[in-house]
């Protein structure tokens, strides 16, 4: 079974559409597991290490923050599900999207990121 990590962000928490985001995405993946919580900046952190060096990055840290987000670990048998997770997630970008900064929703961006990204909410061993 594949795995890939899919973050409702705070915007999408704040403007009332989980509902409707997560049942894009339960139409299309299995939910294997979904929780509210509020991030850490260890978990920021890590989650968006890449960026650590960028200019905007204090602005994903005080973002990501700010609020509760939802955060769903999705399976399926499919080999490109990170790929199908991503473009769902990058057509709801663009569809509910505010502000280029708050951008609603995060998706892993390769098999890599998911088991890392994965790996930062949940047990190793539950992320394989």
């Amino acid at each position: 079974m594949n795995k890939t990590l899919v973050i409702l962000k705070p915007d999408c928490v704040y403007r009332g559409l989980c509902g409707y985001v997560i049942s894009q995405f339960e139409q299309r993946f299995i939910i294997e597991t979904m929780e509210k919580v509020h991030l850490t900046a260890k978990q920021t952190n890590a989650l968006y290490k890449k960026y650590k060096d960028k200019p905007f990055f204090p602005n994903i840290m005080t973002f990501m923050t700010s609020g509760p987000v939802v955060i769903m670990v999705l399976s399926g048998e499919d080999t490109v599900i990170v790929d199908r997770a991503r473009d769902l997630a990058l057509k709801l970008r663009e569809k509910l999207k505010q502000d280029v900064s708050e951008n609603t929703i995060h998706s892993s961006d390769s098999p890599e990121a998911a088991k890392r990204e994965i790996g930062i909410f949940y047990d190793k061993n539950d992320s394989s």
